[in-house]
């Protein structure tokens, strides 16, 4: 079956070989774009294949009950017992008992002896841009590849970046196969999973005129479990456990964060947490973010690194309050399953899922992406000592607190983020259509906001810290994206002036700048929410006193 890729593609492939570095070889690109169109069509009837052929039931006990999905099987997993040295002798007790499959005309194991899911497989998984080096999972990689992409081919719309998006984004798999005589090889496959079987594709493109060539079944398929914080594959009546790197005995420190993508999937009020733990005397550290920008007091965890097990606890929170921070007494105490996404080498990469009750959550967002949304609060926060951190992140959270309460008081309708810091109001009535002058509802409007948020922001113990004010415009996903930035920079623009012009001691501190449509507002089903998405922000950016 072979489909042709849109235009857009072809062009996509011509930036990554003009302004790309550390991407694998053209062969691998070739590959993921492969599975790109895979994922629109002939999986239903590879996965009925496969199924009858792998009718494997799998001894143990599923910690996870509910709808099965790609990303629950990313990361690195290794088979239990198998130690890499190079020697024959490693995989002796994997291929005990084995059956065999054909792979690229060779005869190898029916189970992989390693395999790596995910996007940290993908060709692309950093790129360089002006010197620096960017990850296209976090959302500033996605501005600066945007930013490549329009100095070095021309301007996109956002339905094209999003079909570039969708390559970028696709789930890998890169399989280790072993042979009779011991051999490994590897490969790679997109992969797709359904109820408990996971099937593997064979992909390749041609890069002469950019078609991409499916096989219609699937290469192989394997059926799975998630046993305590083990993976259990089988195919062909045999099946073996698989160790996620996390929690193999070669790791140093297990170490991992995660947090939730979405509001939706998260454990109750739990936005994410980073623990970690020395194999040697295995203390554990635990830092916990809870919704609202609030935490526990002196979290403490319990784990269990056989069987994935774990207890997260503690007996008081720390909340904002219009007077500043206090504790509050909140006895919580979660026990469940944990099972990193780490993948091979990539400390803190891509979270991990809690099985908790036969549901499964997810705490994909990794510790680099997180940390980009609170730097953006704190831009020089990497220069600072652990007191200055945390005095800053104080001062924030009053900061914040205190706008909500005042806000509330005086009837303005504007939204606080307290993990990015922002401030973002509705621009549906600020401006006309495709207009950047401030209308006269929208001077109205701005004139009442600014005079509560700089009674707030600008006071006598706020004020020494506030180095910078940020009002950033934002667009929907509708027309050009340079058309977009220019106007939102314009949107910004004329906000800026208006608050100077309430506010003249903030002149030498507020800046403009236009975003496009980088930051979209998503809806729960992952579609842009286009009213939402057009808005204007205020964030503040603090410096130790």
């Amino acid at each position: 079956m072979r489909f042709r890729l849109i235009s857009v593609l072809a062009l996509m492939m011509a930036i990554l070989m003009l302004v790309l570095s550390g991407c694998g070889s053209e062969k691998e690109a070739e590959k993921n774009a492969e599975q790109s169109d895979k994922a629109e069509g002939g999986k239903s009837e590879e996965k009925d294949s496969g199924k009858k052929e792998n009718e494997n039931k799998i001894e143990g006990e599923d910690v996870f009950d509910g709808e099965r999905f790609n990303e629950m099987l990313w990361g690195y997993y290794e088979a239990q017992g198998y130690e890499h040295t190079g020697s024959k002798d490693d995989t002796a007790e994997f291929l005990e008992g084995m059956k065999y499959i054909e792979i690229d005309g060779k005869e190898v194991a029916a189970l992989p002896l390693m395999v790596q899911f995910g996007q940290n497989s993908h060709f692309l998984s950093s790129f360089t841009y002006d010197g620096e080096i960017y990850s296209p999972y976090t959302e500033l990689g996605k501005t600066m590849f945007r930013k490549a992409y329009i100095e070095e081919v021309g301007d996109l719309t956002e339905k094209e970046f999003k079909r570039i998006e969708k390559l970028l984004q696709l789930d890998l798999a890169e399989v280790s196969f072993v042979n009779k005589e011991g051999k490994v090889s590897i490969s790679n496959f997109s992969y797709e999973v359904e109820d408990d079987t996971v099937s593997f594709y064979e992909v390749e493109v041609d890069t002469d005129d950019y078609t991409v060539e499916i096989e219609e079944d699937p290469a192989f398929t394997c059926d799975f479990l998630h046993v305590g914080g083990k993976l259990i594959m089988a195919a062909k009546g045999v099946q073996r456990d698989y160790v996620a790197h996390g929690y193999q005995e070669s790791a140093r420190m297990l170490s991992f964060s995660g947090y939730a993508l979405n509001e939706k999937n998260r454990y109750e009020d739990l936005d994410g947490f980073y623990f970690s733990m020395d194999n040697e005397d295995e203390d554990i550290t635990v830092y916990v973010d809870l919704t609202g920008g609030e935490s526990p007091v002196d979290a403490q965890m319990e784990l269990d690194k056989e069987t994935g097990e774990f207890t997260l606890s503690w007996t008081q929170r720390w909340i904002n309050t219009p007077s500043g921070l206090d504790k509050e007494d909140d006895e919580v105490e979660i026990e469940g399953v944990i099972v990193p996404v780490e993948a091979y080498g990539f400390a803190d990469y891509s979270g991990f899922f809690m099985f908790i009750d036969g549901t499964c959550y997810k705490y994909l967002m990794s510790l680099e992406e997180y940390e980009e949304l609170r730097e953006r609060a704190m831009e020089d926060a990497g220069s600072l000592t652990d007191s200055e951190k945390e005095d800053l992140t104080a001062t924030k959270r009053d900061i914040l607190a205190e706008l909500v309460a005042a806000f509330k008081k005086e009837g303005i309708d504007a939204t606080v983020d307290y993990t990015s810091g922002q401030v973002s109001l509705k621009s549906n009535f600020l401006f006309g259509t495709d207009k950047s002058d401030l209308s006269d509802k929208g001077v109205e409007y701005v004139n009442a906001f600014m005079r509560v948020y700089t009674s707030v922001v600008m006071k006598e113990e706020y004020a020494p810290y506030v180095t910078k004010i940020i009002v950033e415009g934002h667009t929907d996903t509708s027309g050009s994206y340079s058309h977009n930035l220019t106007l939102s920079q314009k949107r910004a623009e004329s906000v800026v002036a208006q608050c100077i012009s309430v506010s003249s001691q903030i002149g030498d501190i507020i800046t403009a700048q236009g975003c496009s449509y980088d930051y979209p507002v998503y809806n729960d089903d992952g579609s842009v929410n286009m009213e939402q998405s057009r808005r204007v922000t205020f964030r503040f950016v603090l410096s130790a006193n």
